[in-house]
């Protein structure tokens, strides 16, 4: 049986967490400036100083926010951050990121798969939201195709997504979106990553490639606090000039 997701049912820094997700998206701080300390965060929300690190650990892992030693925790640009990609593409390993741009958003009602409300703890044929998306890079050398993918949600979670204006799958990237709409963190993903060496044929019309372009293919779950599942991911993505990079901090 599938667990309802319930604000109730976070721990307390979860909720800490979204409330202070709630006061940077509506400009109460704004980007560049420094956020209180833990131990005046803690004093003014009536908490340990413990629970308000593990909310900044999730700011700063997020992408809201970033440290700087010595110094303290400050506002990022989020709006046009790219941080919450899980995955960021150069063309070599110290080279810098490729911009990545998604393109051609559509989002519908659907069904769910028997395999996707599977994974996402659903009954089978369950009313869901699907948000399919093309995803352009873009060097000094111009734009080009780079990745396609398709994620689903279960419903009641995602429905907002429905009401959401489709520039905005095109400014923000769609964790951010999730987090500030539905309010659905993601806490952790897993993740099986395989090359795939024939692409189905809606990829072939949307990146431009013949059927057999090898590529990567990604199937993802993500999870939200009391390891929820809320989202199932089908990525490929092109590797012809660019790889794939992702930081690992293994401090956590």
């Amino acid at each position: 049986m599938k667990q309802a997701l319930d604000s109730s049912f976070s721990p307390v820094y979860a909720r800490l967490y979204r409330e202070l997700v709630a006061k940077i998206s509506s400009g109460h701080w704004k980007p560049g400036e420094q956020l209180p300390t833990e131990r005046q965060l803690a004093q003014e929300n009536q908490l340990s100083v413990g629970t308000v690190r593990k909310a900044m650990e999730l700011l700063v892992q997020a992408g809201y926010c970033y440290r700087i030693q010595g110094k303290g925790t400050f506002i990022s640009d989020y709006a046009s951050s790219q941080t919450k990609f899980f995955y960021k593409s150069r063309h070599s390993l110290f080279d810098k990121d490729v911009d990545i741009l998604p393109r051609e958003v559509a989002v519908e009602e659907i069904r769910l798969p028997d395999d996707v409300a599977g994974y996402l703890n659903c009954a089978p044929q369950s009313r869901g939201i699907q948000v399919r998306r093309t995803l352009l890079g873009r060097d000094e050398n111009g734009m080009f195709p780079l990745a396609w993918c398709v994620s689903y949600f279960p419903y009641a979670e995602a429905s907002a997504l429905m009401d959401i204006p489709s520039d905005d799958f095109v400014k923000y990237p769609l964790y951010l979106i999730l987090e500030k709409h539905c309010h659905l963190s993601t806490v952790f993903c897993d993740e099986f990553l395989q090359i795939c060496t024939e692409l189905p044929a809606r990829v072939q019309e949307a990146l431009g490639r013949p059927r057999h372009t090898v590529c990567f293919e990604m199937s993802m779950v993500s999870y939200t606090f009391g390891k929820i599942p809320f989202e199932f991911r089908l990525s490929y993505m092109l590797n012809e000039s660019t790889g794939m990079i992702r930081r690992h901090d293994f401090r956590q």
